[in-house]
């Protein structure tokens, strides 16, 4: 066990070596190899330069890797090095997904599976493309910006399988390479990592199912999933070589703890933890409270708690999978949007906290996800793909009528004056559209895809978290000049990506933090 993050494992076609990313504090994530019939040889570094690599995949003869080099800015690319000569050659671009298999290699060599954004509204499609280089051909066919990513190519070369996601739920499906696909699973669960047991016949996927974090087995005609491993946190997985059924995975251990902190100098003011994983907190201002997802309770659920963390409190919401809460301006009401166990999409549910009930608000036959209010608290805006394509609306609670906000695409946003400030589904950058105009302008290309709700906007300021490749930075942005300032700098993946920070009406902001984190490839 390595100190740091080891992430993506990947055997040799005869298992004599295993290659990983090796992740540590303030250096980007690198590849190692390690020799299996060798424990006391040493670990042998394959990464070159300053970008991060990750997701090695071997050749056939082991001469080779297939990997993605990834920028600060989000920037992919699927490159093959040569493991003598370090020699390479770049395949295509790619779609940046954080800790997922966004390509795979075949078994005979020939071909590389690549997942690359299709359209502005943030779509993602699986291409394939020769290992020689060269135009690729568009294998999958999302719809309504759904992204497939999390490629696994079986052992006899004939079948992928992959995740299609639709924001924060995700369905098992396998194709073959004329493109015709089949849908393994419709729970809606977020799938986390997969791969093909040895014979093909099944394949083993990591899930949260009603909660609760587990490895599952789901055969390749179809069926319910069955129960594989309760092992925690588990993320990649690869079969073992010639050991039948067996994986290794990499599992997480970290435990995110919520941070107060001063905004005018990034001072911590006071440091929350318990016994479970608490992230993604957001400030009350009426009641100053906050409102967190936390395994408190054994699952993922919504808490609230006062300021210093004391006085904490489950919220009950029927069993499934739920996105990220939001409070109300004005009171202890809060926004969810929720899957309940057996339900197809994901609706928005308002809440009362003070007297912990909950009603369902939309019904409908689209999804909602990164519900946010608006000043007020008569209004809600919220991502949805009601047109097809992934987009902001504006929900009137009293009413229950909808607004198109943005048409090239929306994942989260806020309204300054007429002005609506906003990330883009899967896409790095901050955008805002004024009234009355349809094409959005770019405000930063420094937010990453990945931390679309990781900024606010307050007194004419832009707050966001920028990623080099050794810090986490809190920076404020002027937005009349565009100066910019560091509040606070962290090393590397201190910060939780995603929607992790939030402002309180006095001048402080919560943060999700990653303690000392470790990451283990178990097996």
């Amino acid at each position: 066990m390595l100190d740091g993050l080891e992430e993506y494992p990947a055997f040799s076609r005869d298992g004599r070596w295993l290659a990983f990313t090796w992740e540590r504090e303030e250096r980007p994530s690198q590849i190692f190899v390690r020799d299996m019939k060798n424990a006391d040889a040493p670990l042998r570094q394959l990464s070159i330069g300053s970008d991060g690599e990750v997701r090695p995949v071997w050749s056939p003869d082991a001469a080779r890797i297939a990997l993605a080099k990834v920028t600060p800015s989000g920037e992919c690319t699927v490159l093959i090095r040569d493991v003598s000569t370090y020699q390479e050659h770049a395949i295509a671009p790619c779609f940046y997904e954080r800790l997922h298999q966004i390509f795979d290699w075949s078994p005979d060599g020939n071909t590389l599976a690549i997942a690359r954004q299709v359209g502005a509204a943030g779509g993602v499609a699986i291409y394939l493309h020769s290992a020689q280089g060269g135009p690729g051909r568009q294998l999958t066919q999302p719809q309504q910006a759904a992204q497939d990513s999390q490629i696994a190519w079986s052992h006899d070369g004939k079948t992928l399988a992959f995740v299609r996601r639709v924001a924060d739920t995700g369905e098992l499906y396998v194709t073959d390479l004329e493109g015709h696909e089949r849908r393994l699973t419709s729970d809606g669960s977020g799938i986390y990592g997969l791969t093909w047991l040895q014979d093909d016949t099944e394949l083993a996927f990591s899930s949260m199912r009603d909660g609760n974090f587990a490895i599952w087995r789901i055969a390749m005609v179809g069926g319910a999933p069955r129960l594989y491993s309760r092992i925690e946190w588990p993320f990649n997985m690869t079969a073992i070589p010639k050991a039948s059924g067996a994986i290794a995975v990499s599992q997480h251990k970290s435990l995110e703890h919520l941070e107060i902190r001063r905004l005018s100098d990034g001072g911590l003011l006071n440091d929350l933890r318990s016994g479970g994983r608490d992230l993604f907190a957001q400030w009350s201002a009426g009641n100053n409270r906050l409102l967190f997802v936390s395994t408190r309770g054994g699952r993922y659920e919504p808490w609230t708690s006062d300021a210093n963390g004391n006085n904490a409190r489950k919220l009950n919401i029927p069993q499934g999978s739920l996105g990220l809460p939001a409070w109300s301006p004005s009171d202890y009401r809060y926004a969810i949007t929720l899957r309940p166990t057996g339900q197809s999409h994901d609706q928005i549910y308002i809440g009362d906290a003070a007297g912990d009930n909950l009603r369902q608000a939309v019904t409908d036959e689209h999804d909602y996800q990164n519900v946010t209010w608006e000043p007020g608290g008569r209004s809600l805006l919220a991502g949805s793909n009601r047109t097809g394509t992934w987009e902001l609306w504006r929900y009137q609670i009293e009413n229950g009528t909808f607004e198109q906000l943005t048409r090239e695409g929306g994942e989260y946003g806020q309204f300054v004056g007429t002005t609506l400030f906003h990330s883009r589904h899967g896409m790095p950058g901050l955008w805002k559209l004024r009234a009355g105009e349809r094409k959005p302008e770019l405000v930063t290309d420094a937010l990453s895809g990945d931390d679309w709700g990781n900024w606010r906007i307050a007194d004419g300021s832009l707050y966001y978290i920028a990623r080099t490749p050794d810090r986490d930075q809190l920076r404020q942005r002027n937005l009349s000049d565009d100066k910019e300032s560091v509040i606070l700098s962290m090393p590397s993946n201190s910060i939780r990506p995603y929607n992790s920070m939030s402002l309180s009406s006095d001048g402080r902001v919560a943060l999700t933090v990653l303690g000392r984190r470790q990451l283990t490839l178990s097996r």
